[in-house]
């Protein structure tokens, strides 16, 4: 399944290049670090369809309204914040 993803991903010329720790789940899904703005163009111009933020919304590390980034790219934003320092059941 991994190199039919990574396959399907240059066949739509998919770059996401720069972004961390990608990993394929399945064709439309895959996980990653924090996207940049560029990335969240570029995942909406593929045709995804929400983005899934499970940071803390700390400004170190996220966009400055991610949320409404993702939206006005016509996906569907959820947050759902875990401290991965002391992740909980009702984090998953």
């Amino acid at each position: 399944m991994t190199e039919r993803f990574y396959s399907d991903l240059r066949d739509r010329k998919l770059e996401l290049k720069g972004i961390r720790n990608l990993v394929p789940v399945e064709d439309a899904f895959m996980t990653a670090g924090q996207p940049t703005e560029d990335h969240l163009r570029e995942l909406a111009t593929h045709g995804f369809e929400a983005v899934v933020n499970l940071g803390l919304l700390d400004p170190k590390y996220c966009l400055p309204d991610e949320e409404r980034s993702v939206e006005a790219l016509g996906m569907a934003y959820y947050h759902i914040p875990v401290n991965f320092q002391n992740p909980t059941i009702a984090s998953f």
